[in-house]
């Protein structure tokens, strides 16, 4: 059942993405590429291609090919974002209180993170 709902999930995707007239365009500088007309800047880009070439290939992977696969999920994360705001879904109050709960998650942790960096730890 779990299998048979991802599939279709994945289905309509699919269906969205053929569906939707789809503008990419390359950018230049300090955009990675233009989506429906946004633009998706290069730090995205590159948080995703460190987290992945870390992570999930331990290091060792071709980064031209895990730059492409990240600029292919980015690009396909706009789209679904742009269905989803043409949608309303951005004003719908319990996902913007997920968003502002992740929000603040990820700015606590990375407080934590820098308090953490200027700990010097000794042998005593």
């Amino acid at each position: 059942m779990i299998k048979r709902r991802w599939s279709m999930i994945g289905c309509q995707v699919a269906v969205l993405l053929l569906a939707m007239w789809v503008n990419v365009v390359w950018a230049a500088d300090e955009d990675v590429v233009v989506v429906d007309g946004e633009s998706m800047d290069r730090a995205l880009l590159d948080i995703m291609v460190h987290s992945r070439s870390a992570e999930w290939y331990g290091g060792m992977a071709d980064q031209a090919e895990v730059r492409r696969e990240a600029l292919d999920d980015l690009v396909t994360m706009q789209v679904l974002y742009g269905e989803a705001r043409r949608r309303g879904m951005l004003e719908q109050r319990e996902l913007q209180a997920e968003i502002e709960l992740q929000y603040k998650t990820l700015i606590g942790q990375r407080l934590i993170q820098d308090y953490a960096a200027g700990i010097e730890v000794t042998e005593e």
